[in-house]
């Protein structure tokens, strides 16, 4: 579950994370370095986002959306700003869901896909995604 939460955290997470264990727990950090390299080897040269054409191409329902709010990190305000909102728009999500990140989160993606339409797509998200350098695995179940 850790390593879940991890790439949601930041694109450093996980190699703090890795530097943590280093001292006590010098096995699990070999083993998930080793892994890692395995996986590594999978991924050149495709896509590492793994989301189809025809998911890129689509519009996220709001299910898709709240699933991808429940995985954000801090970075959700700039993902929100690199979509198009403004910092107003981000503020009264904020304002309006005080208790609640994800709500913040849902409403700020829901506002964006309602003001832009069909041109609110899946491969726009991803865009936003990598501009604030989260880990393709924040994707990880979100557009099933």
């Amino acid at each position: 579950m850790l390593l879940d939460i991890l790439p949601g955290r930041g694109p450093k997470a996980f190699g703090k994370f890795l530097e943590a264990l280093e001292v006590e727990y010098p096995w699990v950090q070999e083993k998930l370095l080793q892994r890692l390299d395995n996986n590594a080897v999978q991924i050149t040269g495709t896509d590492h986002w793994a989301v189809s054409e025809s998911v890129l191409q689509s519009v996220p329902s709001e299910r898709q959306l709240n699933r991808l709010a429940g995985r954000l990190g801090p970075e959700w305000e700039s993902v929100l700003l690199d979509l198009g909102l403004s910092a107003e728009d981000v503020y009264r999500c904020r304002a309006n869901h005080p208790l609640a990140v994800q709500s913040q989160v849902l409403a700020g993606l829901v506002l964006w896909k309602q003001r832009i339409g069909r041109r609110a797509t899946v491969q726009a998200l991803v865009q936003s995604l990598q501009a604030a350098e989260l880990h393709p695995s924040v994707l990880d179940q979100v557009f099933l």
